[in-house]
């Protein structure tokens, strides 16, 4: 995870000397954020619905937010078993949202840098398309001015392949284990 979020940096400002490229970045980043927040705010909301609307609201037969119920103690008495099962279900609930959230906005994070690389690219083929069709240009400044762009579209294909490759060998390790 740690070598992740480093190579997810070290992407994102390695576009810090090209303005559009930047630009491109910041939108991306704030666009993660947002996505991320809300759907951190709506998993805990529904996690807190679920936890305590259900002590309140008589929607399943023990009051419990999980419909399930766990005799820990042999004893008569409903309301100590009751609050056993309830804490152990606060739990279970609260670690599964942490495992959820977790997971799903690494995932996300992960489709929406390979899309930042695929617009990368696009971007790069972009200002081939306005070189070549700009006539102001002198033709030999014009000829290594293309170069550079065709290198520079290269680079990012490579770098969109190369992030590709290490997160699929990367996914395919975790799913092994």
């Amino acid at each position: 995870m740690k070598k992740l979020v480093q190579k997810l940096l070290f992407d994102r400002e390695s576009t810090l000397n090209d303005k559009k490229l930047w630009q491109l970045s910041q939108n991306y980043s704030k666009f993660e954020c947002f996505v991320i927040f809300c759907f951190d705010g709506m998993l805990i909301l529904s996690g807190i619905l679920l936890m305590f609307v259900t002590t309140f609201v008589r929607v399943n037969e023990y009051r419990l937010p999980l419909n399930a119920y766990l005799i820990f103690l042999p004893i008569e008495g409903m309301s100590l078993n009751w609050a056993i099962n309830y804490v152990f279900q606060l739990t279970t609930i609260g670690a599964a949202m942490i495992v959820f959230g977790s997971h799903t906005c690494v995932t996300l994070t992960i489709i929406n840098q390979i899309c930042f690389w695929i617009d990368v690219v696009i971007v790069e083929v972009e200002r081939l398309a306005e070189l070549l069709n700009n006539p102001d240009f002198n033709y030999e400044l014009q000829k290594t001015s293309t170069s550079d762009c065709i290198k520079n579209i290269i680079d990012s294909s490579n770098a969109c392949s190369i992030w590709h490759r290490e997160i699929s060998e990367a996914l395919t390790a975790c799913s092994i284990q």
